[in-house]
């Protein structure tokens, strides 16, 4: 009977091995059919200019003889974008991060958690903007949502922003679309509720959006010296976290655009 039992166990055991590398392989499988089919939009439609030398903002004459690599603005096909895909209203580029996608807008936000681009069902989606926005960046508060990938691609590196030196070389990033450059500043970062008011979108006047803006700036995990008004116009990255009640968030203000 010990036997018996024994082998039951084993096979047992062997079938939850077999069952895991599976998932295992599924999984692998899912990313890298997901990193492919972003990083072939990016070699299809992104243009990257050679970075060119500038000198370095110093008083220090030495220094200023230095020279430090600048990255110039990616250009964007949005007109072969479009014929891919009506949905895509934009780029979001983040320079010296791996950030740099399509965005999305529709009129709901379930679309595009498990569909790419290009309408593909995977577990990447896309990055896209919330239904309730006007796609054209002009509501005083826009948030944007990205999956957190384990693999550090979509929103995976977005919680860097945490990182001193990640939240200097990216205090700005980019919205590139085909009517200008959106030019963002990060003023805030924090793990937020899944349903809290940092995802409200619309507000009935200045008092209710200031009051949306002293809860962003307390809540924030730095003190920036960027100054935000009622009069400006702001925008969110939003990913998940290992707790399914909590996000990511990160604020900016726009500053200009190009």
């Amino acid at each position: 009977m010990k036997d018996k039992a024994h082998g039951i166990i084993l096979c047992i055991c062997i079938i939850v091995f077999l069952l895991s590398g599976y998932q295992l392989l599924k999984i692998k499988g899912n990313y890298e059919e997901g990193e492919r089919i972003y990083r072939e939009v990016i070699e299809q439609v992104v243009v990257t200019p050679e970075p060119v030398d500038t000198p370095q903002n110093s008083d220090d004459k030495e220094k200023t003889k230095k020279k430090k690599k600048e990255i110039p603005m990616i250009k964007v096909d949005f007109e072969t974008l479009k014929q891919i895909n009506p949905d895509i209203v934009g780029w979001l580029y983040i320079p010296y991060s791996n950030i740099s996608y399509p965005l999305l807008h529709t009129d709901n936000n379930d679309t595009y958690l498990k569909q790419t681009y290009d309408k593909q069902n995977s577990t990447f989606g896309s990055i896209f903007m919330d239904y309730q926005n006007t796609s054209n960046l002009s509501d005083k508060h826009t948030i944007i949502y990205g999956h957190n990938m384990k693999n550090g691609s979509m929103f995976g590196t977005l919680k860097n922003y945490c990182d001193e030196d990640f939240l200097e070389k990216n205090k700005v990033f980019y919205i590139l679309t085909p009517e200008g450059n959106y030019r963002y500043q990060v003023f805030s970062y924090h793990v937020a509720d899944a349903i809290g008011r940092v995802y409200q979108v619309a507000f009935e006047d200045n008092l209710a959006y200031q009051s949306y803006l002293d809860l962003v700036n307390q809540s924030s995990y730095i003190n920036s010296d960027i100054e935000v008004t009622t009069e400006d116009r702001t925008l969110t990255l939003s990913t998940c976290t290992s707790n399914d009640d909590k996000r990511f968030v990160v604020h900016a203000k726009l500053m200009k655009v190009e």
